[in-house]
């Protein structure tokens, strides 16, 4: 009985937790528009600009690996894991040396997590 105990009030504070800690949108989209200045080059869209269109993003990719382009572009490219080759392919950039995406502004764990659930909404 009071290991049930237990494990429903451990499950009501995992879950107040879980939503205390959880991902910014709208952080996120602060972050697109302003110091990281992704919005320069990118827009939310499917179309083109300075760079790719970024509809679809947080689809196509995993967290994990939006996490390590972002934190660093050219590291990635150069390592060409498989996730990183379809991007290549997708973009046509397979025989491109190096990513054109430059860092800005080293953002934080908590503002990559943001901008990556806004790149979700895209």
């Amino acid at each position: 009985m009071k290991s049930r105990l237990f494990l429903a009030v451990f499950a009501v504070f995992a879950v107040a937790a879980g939503s205390a800690w959880a991902a910014d949108v709208a952080k996120g989209k602060e972050i697109f528009n302003g110091p990281a200045g992704c919005g320069d080059c990118h827009r939310t869209t499917s179309k083109k600009s300075g760079g790719p269109g970024l509809a679809g993003t947080g689809k196509i990719h995993t967290d994990e690996w939006l996490a390590r382009w972002l934190k660093e572009p050219k590291k990635t490219w150069q390592e060409n894991d498989a996730e990183t080759a379809e991007m290549k392919k997708r973009l046509k950039q397979q025989d491109a040396e190096r990513p054109g995406m430059k860092v800005r502004k080293n953002l934080t764990d908590d503002e990559l997590a943001d901008l990556i659930e806004y790149l979700h909404t895209l």
